[in-house]
């Protein structure tokens, strides 16, 4: 990945989405919390990146997210289920350095008047790795090992 990577890169895309299909509503992130949220609004969050080594020094970065949504109408289960069937197409996929990167696991529930939709973003990487110069050549020795007299062991 570029310069900007990772989970911060997806929360971009995300967001970038999100402000063109909802103009107006406000979004937040963890930092907004405590100061609390003005609805109609959007909070995201991250919940539990991981990553799962692969073969050949790869790796795929598993980065799920929580996207709540709090309505201008509190209670209104209308409005909920209506954003969150547009999340469904939406947040299909999300631009990640140019490239589109799909959305797995899409769903939402409704949980004491807030919409929480849920999509992971997994990514496919490949780790650094510094080569030992000590490695680039070794020499073996595949002849008949002899004993103190000169005779052949074996």
């Amino acid at each position: 990945m570029g310069k900007k990577g990772g989970v911060s890169a997806i929360l971009d895309g995300i967001s970038r989405r999100l402000e063109e299909a909802f103009p107006g509503v406000k979004l937040y992130g963890d930092q907004a919390v405590e100061q609390g949220l003005t609805p109609p609004a959007f909070f995201l969050r991250v919940l539990s990146p991981s990553r799962v080594p692969e073969l050949g020094g790869r790796y795929r970065a598993l980065n799920p997210f929580d996207i709540q949504y709090f309505p201008a109408v509190p209670g209104s289960n209308a409005e909920l289920l209506e954003v969150a069937e547009q999340l469904m197409d939406i947040l299909e996929t999300v631009e990640l350095e140019g490239a589109l990167v799909r959305g797995t696991g899409r769903s939402y529930r409704l949980e004491e008047g807030i919409l929480h939709f849920f999509v992971s973003y997994n990514l496919c990487g490949r780790r650094e790795t510094v080569r030992d110069p000590g490695m680039e050549s070794a020499a073996v020795n595949t002849g008949v090992k002899e004993d103190r007299d000169g005779k052949e062991d074996g």
